[in-house]
């Protein structure tokens, strides 16, 4: 699996504009990646068409409105895949493919985790998880929370959305999964979003798999600095 396959999470933080759509897109074209999850492009389901012809491949979209939220994932055409099924979030918090590459078939949900302390929203993902029903799962995305309150903040004084943080790592448990980029790196401190005056850093972007296959898929987990 390996060898097949490259997936890459980005939070690009609305792609309406023109100019800044296609720098991204042409950004994407570049990496070669096989898989691209979206976070907060800011597109509805209307868009799926027109997206579909600038990027010249497939995708899908998950969305609410053109200014808010809205999730999506981008296909390359450097791999065959069977799509089977495909479950989008009405406010475009998730999108959710069950999908077949040779006989690897898994889940993979990109996730845009509501700035909110909302355990419902995990819960419902984890429901999603368990009625696809597939022996392998993969979600990325910008969870809005994190971890490990040690090593994936910097200068926070109390621990952002503490119930929803929690229900992720219960769900971490019941699903047998893993953070393949914590597992890789661990007890450094890197950061995917950042707030000035005064300085505040977090790590809330990050990919959770299967366990069972760290060692069969190859990663892109987003870390600025």
């Amino acid at each position: 699996m390996a060898n097949l396959i490259k997936i890459c999470t980005l939070n690009c933080r609305g792609l309406n504009d023109k100019e800044k759509r296609r720098d991204v897109l042409n950004y994407m074209k570049d990496k070669a990646f096989s898989i691209y999850c979206l976070q907060d492009v800011h597109w509805n389901s209307k868009w799926e068409k027109f997206i579909r012809t600038q990027w010249g491949y497939d995708c899908y979209i998950a969305g609410y409105k053109t200014n808010a939220r809205g999730t999506a994932i981008l296909f390359n055409n450097n791999f065959e895949f069977n799509l089977n099924r495909v479950e989008r979030d009405e406010t475009g918090n998730w999108l959710a493919i069950d999908i077949t590459i040779q006989a690897f078939r898994t889940t993979l949900i990109s996730i845009y985790g509501p700035n909110k302390d909302d355990p419902v929203f995990y819960a419902k993902l984890r429901d999603v998880v368990n009625n696809f029903d597939n022996p392998h799962c993969i979600l990325c995305g910008d969870w809005n929370l994190v971890q490990d309150p040690i090593n994936d903040t910097y200068n926070y004084e109390n621990i952002n959305n503490p119930k929803a943080r929690q229900y992720v790592l219960n769900m971490m448990d019941e699903l047998d999964l893993c953070d393949p980029w914590r597992v890789h790196f661990p007890g450094i401190s890197r950061y995917t979003w950042r707030r000035q005056n005064p300085v505040k850093q977090a790590r809330l972007d990050f990919f959770l798999i299967s366990s069972e296959i760290l060692n069969m898929i190859d990663f892109v987990d987003i870390q600025p600095g």
